[in-house]
This record gives structure tokens, C-alpha cells and sequence, in this order.
């Protein structure tokens, strides 16, 4: 006789759920609905020892999926998504000014008022603010524009590609023209049907878009992602060029520009190392960077004498606490063309890469043992190399330590910046 027993309570759990997820399509506040929801649940298990701990799960999993399927859920939901993408994208914006971070010294505010108008564009004019995020606004414009879609970069009324003014391994850049009148680059994927190239360039133009909006990288005008192939459109300018052709179109290097000039880039590529390696959370580093040539190219100088970050392809991410390391692509054929310049904990030997084990686990720290050389490139010549080298000599030296651990913050770094800034500029 207990069998008719134990199958009427297993009708009874059904009839139970039906009711459940029949209460939860008629009710119409969210609230509302998660109150019935956690009161019948409740009650649906009471005294319901037959039932199982698997059954209890699949009950739940069940409801779950039943009550996200409501519109009021729905909508909830897409608010949430909504709101982590605007909190990842504040995390950028306040990036621009390098606020503050868990962890990390802020930007004191006579600094950080100084920062701002170093980094500020010399196109915004009284524009107190750049535009939002998957917007954009170039030299001539009034006001921001939403940044072109696939079927707008495809029109030539809307965008004209001109001639081929750079690339690398895996994309191809070509001056355009929008609207017949502002002039943008327009980077495509070289070897789309090479799945390792091409997934590169798609993640490097992400990346990009990640950072927007920032002074300390390239503006965005534009993305399209059609099958494998990723085209970008930034801002540019008929004179823009990277800091490696800079240098080389004049015997005096980078002499022509003034100091303050000079020192001004120093900041923005410390606080774009800063950027990286505190906006999103966990630091990211700059991978790109195995010899002083090819960080000037990752540079673009812009007509108003800004610099900005435009190659952002190899960004790994690295989480201390998890073990998690980056570990950045080797150079051509393995052999390193600057080993100095690169961090001893990232070194190897041509030994080292016939075993493959040539992709050495690093930190953000590997960056920050570059800034003394690339503030000695870009200062070289100067009349006041000598005095920043000596200013400059104590954090440089702990930016030189053996020991990533010893090395300090991007952020420190750019405090320090700043402070000679303001005694020798301001």
C-alpha cells in the first residue's frame, strides 16, 4: 500500500512546480515574483523527505531557467549587463586622469589638474570632456558621432580609401577620407585566412575599443567584423606618422621639438603604461615592446604634437594571486635584437627557444625596467637630459632592479614625472 503513496507525493511535486512557474508568468514585478517564488519553494519541501538531493537541484535548475525566461527577468537582466558594461567602462574613464585605484597611490590633485591639461587634445577647444564610449568627434567636427557601422564603412560615399601608409605582419593600413573632408586611417586584416594572424588583429582592434574613451590611446571612428575579417577605422591626419619615422626623417632625431614638448611624451607613455596595468581590473602587459625601434612604432604623433598608443595587440593579462603570468611571443627566429631592453625575467638564449620554453612567465614589472631607456631615447640631445637623468636617478635606478618586486608602480613613476613637470614647466 505504500507505493499508490509514494507516486501521488511525486504528482503532488509537479503540480507544485507547475503552480510555481504558472505564478511566477502571471505576476508582474520582479519583486513580486521572487517573493512567490522563495515562499512556495519553501513550502513545496516541507515534510518532502522522499525527494532526493538530485531532485532538489533539478527542481531549482528547472525553475531557474522557467522564471529567466519572463520578459520581467529579461529585462532586469539585460539592466545588469548593462550596468557591468558601464562600470568596466568607467573603470577606463577613470583612467583618463589616472584616478585612484585599490592598492595604488592617487594622482595628488594639483597634479592631476596639470595631467589633465597635458593629456587634453588640442582639436577639443572648450570641450570640457571627450565623447563616450563608441562615439568620436575629429579636428573640424561639433559635435560626437556614433562610430560607423559595417554597412557605413562600406558605402564610398561615406568613406574613401586612399593609399597604403603602413602595416605590419598581420594588417595593412591605408589613409581615408570621411564625408569627403576628415581624414582617417583604415586598418584591415592582411592575412584574414590565416586563423593565427587574423585572430590577432581581431583582439589588438578589440583591445583598442576596450581603452575608448582615453587620450592615452588612438580614437576610434569605426569597427566592422565581417567572418575573419576585422577592419578598424581611427582618427589620423595627412602628417600623422609613429615616433620610429619620426626620428628617422630628421639627422636631429627628435631635437626639433622643444623640451617641454618632449617631457610632455614621457607622461603620456608612462601614464599609458599606467593605463594598462590598473583600468581593467588586472594588469595587462605591453607585449609589443622587444626593442627601443619597436616601441617608437607602437606611437603615433598626432597633428596637434600628441602621442597616443595605436598597436595594442599582444595585451595578456596577469593574475598574481591565481598564478596566472603573462608570457609575451618571442622575436624573429628567437634571437633578441635588444636584450637589454628587455627585462632580465624575460630574457632567453637561442637555447632557450630551440626548447621552446623561450616564453617566460613575466609581470607588469617588465615593463616598467624599459621607462629609464625610453626616457633617455626621447630625451637624447636635450639640454636638459643631464638634469633629468640626475632628478630622475633614484626611480630609475629601482625601475633597474634585478627583483620585479623592487621595481615601483607605473603610477609612482608618473608622480614623479609630474612633480618635475610642474618645477621645470609649469
Amino acid at each position: 500500500m505504500e507505493m499508490p503513496y509514494i507516486v501521488s507525493r511525486r504528482n503532488l511535486t509537479c503540480l507544485r512546480v507547475i503552480g510555481i512557474i504558472t505564478v511566477i508568468y502571471l505576476a508582474t514585478s520582479p519583486l513580486y515574483q521572487s517573493n512567490i517564488i522563495s515562499n512556495l519553494l519553501h513550502k513545496s519541501h516541507e515534510g518532502n523527505d522522499v525527494i532526493t538531493e538530485e531532485q532538489n537541484l533539478y527542481d531549482h535548475h528547472h525553475t531557474k531557467n522557467r522564471i529567466q525566461s519572463g520578459m520581467e527577468i529579461f529585462k532586469e537582466q539585460k539592466t545588469q549587463k548593462e550596468l557591468s558594461i558601464r562600470t568596466q567602462q568607467d573603470a577606463v574613464s577613470d583612467h583618463k586622469l589616472n584616478k585612484t585605484v585599490k592598492g595604488i597611490p592617487p594622482v595628488p590633485a594639483d597634479l592631476k589638474m596639470m595631467l589633465g591639461k597635458i593629456l587634453r587634445r588640442g582639436f577639443l577647444d572648450d570641450r570640457e570632456e571627450s565623447c563616450e564610449k563608441g562615439f568620436y568627434i575629429l579636428n573640424g567636427m561639433s559635435k560626437c558621432e556614433p562610430w560607423l557601422s559595417c554597412e557605413e564603412m562600406n558605402n564610398g560615399k561615406i568613406l574613401r580609401k586612399m593609399k597604403k601608409i603602413g602595416g605590419g605582419v598581420g594588417k595593412l593600413v591605408y589613409s581615408g577620407l570621411l564625408y569627403d573632408k576628415f581624414s582617417v586611417a583604415i586598418a584591415y586584416s592582411r592575412r584574414p585566412g590565416n586563423p593565427r594572424l587574423g585572430e590577432r588583429v581581431r583582439v589588438g582592434n578589440e583591445n583598442l575599443m576596450k581603452f575608448q574613451p582615453s587620450p592615452y590611446v588612438l580614437q576610434v571612428v569605426g569597427h566592422c567584423l565581417q567572418g575573419p575579417n576585422s577592419t578598424l577605422i581611427t582618427e589620423s591626419c595627412s602628417q600623422c606618422t609613429d615616433l620610429r619615422r619620426v626620428r628617422k626623417r630628421s639627422k636631429l632625431g627628435f631635437s626639433k621639438f622643444d623640451d617641454k614638448q618632449k617631457f610632455e611624451w614621457l607622461i603620456k607613455i608612462v601614464g599609458g603604461f599606467d593605463l594598462l596595468h590598473h583600468a581593467m581590473g588586472l594588469p595587462m602587459v605591453h607585449c609589443d615592446l622587444h626593442t627601443p625601434d619597436e616601441f617608437l612604432t607602437q606611437y603615433v604623433l598626432m597633428e596637434d604634437n600628441q602621442i597616443v598608443m595605436s598597436d595594442l595587440d599582444e595585451l595578456p593579462q596577469v593574475d598574481v594571486h591565481n598564478n596566472v603570468f603573462a608570457s609575451c611571443k618571442e622575436e624573429t627566429d628567437g634571437v633578441m635584437k635588444s636584450p637589454e631592453f628587455i627585462a632580465p625575467e624575460q630574457r632567453y638564449s637561442e637555447h632557450d627557444y630551440e626548447l621552446d620554453v623561450s616564453r617566460k612567465p613575466i609581470t607588469e614589472k617588465a615593463d616598467i625596467w624599459k621607462i629609464p631607456d625610453i626616457a633617455s631615447l626621447i630625451m637624447r640631445g636635450s639640454p636638459l637630459e643631464q638634469t633629468i637623468e640626475r632628478k630622475m636617478d633614484y626611480i630609475h635606478s629601482q625601475c633597474k632592479s634585478e627583483d620585479p618586486k623592487l621595481r615601483p608602480t607605473a603610477r609612482a613613476i608618473l608622480i614623479e614625472y609630474l612633480q618635475f613637470y610642474k618645477s621645470s614647466f609649469w
